[in-house]
């Protein structure tokens, strides 16, 4: 949507000239992660392929759907070449919500969530990545039968039999049956938790730009330089409080950012 900033969304622009000033660069570990990641048919490094620095809220459809932020070059890198990302030649560290879109599930429905690992399912082996798989499926299709081709796919991925993809699903869903989705008439219900998820996002950053910390944000986590791990996951912790009181979430620092 091309309109004014509103809100909290006034920080993005703020946001980006804090991470101009930090001098974002990217020093690789060898020249076997360098060859992994060469485009041989472009002749150019597939993870510099595209630099635009830019902080923007993508939208689907109508204002307010989705609203995602993205345009940072660095929200382009995969996971295992982000850990080597340097704010000023000094070491980063990544710290993303766990569970975020589940736990948000239950505050949009207004229901406690259940206590332990919400992504194990009591009387069954199946792994948590398969269980994230189901919701990740899930909460972007718009009835079972779609999600459940969808799962197939991906549990031939992860080497497991596709013709367990409804029971995995009746499995996961059985065991989170007040949020789940896919009732009649019900819409996929990604782009009223990334509206909220987004809304999250603009929070945290507002909360560190007041500290001057540069940050990016990839969705549900937070890259900043790890001296500021500690402000970083205070400023997650609030943010997640005002959009969902009462629901507790963890928050996860990715250790191979530092050094």
């Amino acid at each position: 949507m091309d309109r004014p900033l509103q809100g909290t969304e006034m920080v993005l622009p703020v946001s980006l000239a804090l991470l101009k000033k930090a001098k974002l660069s990217l020093p690789l570990p060898d020249y076997a992660f360098y060859e992994c990641h060469w485009d041989w048919g472009q002749k150019r490094s597939k993870l510099m392929a595209v630099r635009k620095a830019d902080l923007y809220r993508s939208f689907s459809g109508e204002d307010g759907r989705g609203g995602r932020i993205y345009g940072h070059w660095v929200q382009m890198l995969p996971a295992e070449a982000r850990k080597y990302l340097t704010f000023r030649n000094q070491h980063s560290v990544e710290l993303d919500y766990s569970s975020m879109q589940l736990a948000l599930l239950y505050h949009l429905h207004g229901i406690p969530m259940p206590q332990g690992e919400l992504y194990e399912i009591p009387g069954t082996r199946w792994s948590r990545e398969a269980c994230k798989a189901v919701l990740r499926i899930s909460v972007g299709s718009s009835s079972k039968t779609q999600t459940v081709k969808s799962l197939a796919n991906e549990l031939l991925a992860q080497r497991s039999k596709a013709t367990k993809a409804d029971e995995l699903y009746e499995a996961f869903w059985g065991h989170h049956a007040a949020v789940r989705p896919h009732g009649t008439g019900s819409d996929a219900p990604w782009e009223e938790l990334q509206a909220v998820e987004a809304k999250i996002a603009l929070k945290v950053l507002c909360c560190l730009a007041q500290l001057n910390i540069p940050a990016v944000p990839i969705h549900d986590s937070f890259i900043v330089p790890a001296k500021y791990e500690a402000e970083c996951h205070e400023s997650m912790r609030k943010g997640f409080a005002d959009y969902a009181p009462g629901i507790s979430v963890m928050i996860k620092s990715s250790g191979e950012n530092k050094k």
